[in-house]
């Protein structure tokens, strides 16, 4: 129930429209539309009665990432290697919510904070917390900052390749805080690591001239 109170001096004339809003969290389940009642009481009295429309809190699209690609920029077996991820929830995050993208295992970097790049790395505080055993990197959401629901967000963060070929990884993604987004599979394999480094040399002189 949300009880509204006309301001002090504040009159609403008879016949007259009056729209007013209000943010409240969707349930966490699908559930039937619902309509809401409104009453009136003070200098006269009007009984409940029951709105008219669609309903409203019937929180009927499960929370998820509507966007979740990524890319690397090597192959190359041991190499520094650049991890690309565009995401968009379809409702905002905000600060202390937490974005998990798992699965990245095989790599050669130690478990740390990580720094983080990208277009939209601010709002993660320009770093995360990786896992090593788990191939997880943690971003939380940082103060003031809010991850978008209306826009892709780019970051993007280095590990090292394995120093052997494996099985290349597909990376999962979730969320909690504001909402909870079940784990979801991104779009690519990574950390494939199929390819050696190979060094090419050439030699070459400037005469054929004998000395003396």
């Amino acid at each position: 129930t949300m009880v509204l109170t006309l301001a002090q001096g504040q009159t609403i004339e008879g016949d007259s429209a009056v729209t007013v809003s209000a943010v409240l969290r969707n349930p966490s389940a699908m559930q039937n539309p619902l309509l809401p009642e409104i009453s009136m009481a003070g200098s006269f009295s009007v009984p409940p009665y029951r709105t008219s429309g669609a309903g409203v809190l019937d929180a009927s699209t499960p929370a998820a990432f509507s966007e979740r690609l990524n890319s690397e920029a090597t192959t190359v077996q041991g190499a520094l290697n650049q991890l690309a991820f565009s995401l968009r929830p379809n409702a905002p995050l905000f600060a202390g919510d937490t974005v998990f993208i798992a699965g990245l295992t095989g790599s050669g970097t130690p478990t740390s904070n990580l720094p983080v790049s990208g277009a939209d790395a601010d709002v993660f505080g320009s770093s995360g917390a990786w896992t090593l055993e788990s191939g997880t990197l943690k971003l939380t959401v940082a103060p003031s900052k809010t991850l978008s629901d209306a826009k892709i967000s780019e970051v993007r963060f280095v590990l090292k390749n394995p120093t052997e070929k494996q099985t290349a990884v597909v990376p999962s993604i979730s969320a909690n805080g504001a909402v909870n987004i079940p784990w979801a599979p991104m779009r690519f394999p990574v950390l494939g690591a199929g390819y050696l480094l190979t060094v090419t040399a050439f030699a070459s002189e400037s005469t054929t001239v004998q000395t003396a």
